[in-house]
């Protein structure tokens, strides 16, 4: 594979990520396991479902990092675009103004900086 370059890592091997995260998940599996085996099955299948959605998500970023990096910024901004939407729709349901008015100034703050940076 070839070598890549991702914000502050130095040029590395692209399956030296994919062991990595890999790796990394993999013992969050073990743990969630272990973690879940006394809870309620409610508590279980919604933390399964957010370790499988995140597993997913990274996925699709590492890959697409390798295969073709403006993809992965297509998909950064798809999934700013999601947790814009999330931030929102829980202030909504939650009705804490001021902590979703910080939530959403953070990341403003954070997006812009990005989209200017990497766009």
């Amino acid at each position: 594979m070839q070598k890549v370059c991702i914000g502050y890592l130095k040029l590395i091997n692209g399956n030296q990520i994919i062991y990595s995260y890999t790796g990394l998940f993999t013992i969050g599996g073990v743990s969630m396991v272990f973690i879940t085996k006394n809870k309620e099955a409610a508590f279980r299948k919604k933390n399964w479902l957010k370790y499988f959605v995140d597993l997913i998500i990274m996925h699709l970023l590492f890959v697409s990092i390798l295969f073709d990096p403006i993809l992965f910024h297509y998909l950064a901004v798809f999934i700013l675009i999601l947790d814009f939407y999330e931030i929102s729709r829980l202030i909504y349901q939650l009705k804490k103004l001021m902590v979703g008015f910080i939530s959403l100034i953070l990341f403003f703050c954070f997006a812009i900086v990005y989209l200017i940076l990497k766009l």
